[in-house]
């Protein structure tokens, strides 16, 4: 019985993560032509967070939920000490791929 549970549980770990995808490049969020807050995102599921208006920076790691393309719209997850927030990635089919996230809107600025 433990066996064939923990070949079930095995199993479910390779579908999410199988499911999982991340992506790269900065994202910035500008108000008034000015960079208040960056999104930075490494191929290896890194993600760097600064808010340029308070000071803070946070890092953590991040997941796609899916293999973005064109015209998609993801959800994407930030682990950040200890706590999980959530965000849409958006790649539009003409236009810059973009991070909805606590409100805010940051366009991809680099990659």
């Amino acid at each position: 019985m433990k066996k064939s549970f923990l070949t079930a549980v095995m199993v479910c770990c390779i579908c999410l993560i199988a499911h999982a995808y991340t992506m790269y490049g900065g994202f910035s969020c500008k108000e008034n032509g000015e960079t208040v807050a960056r999104i930075e995102l490494s191929a290896n599921g890194r993600v760097e967070m600064a808010d340029y208006e308070t000071g803070s920076s946070w890092s953590g790691t991040y997941e796609i939920d899916g293999q973005p393309a064109p015209g998609d719209t993801r959800s994407i997850t930030f682990y950040i000490n200890g706590q999980t927030y959530y965000g849409t990635y958006l790649w539009p089919r003409s236009g810059k791929q973009a991070i909805s996230f606590d409100g805010r809107y940051f366009e991809m600025s680099r990659r």
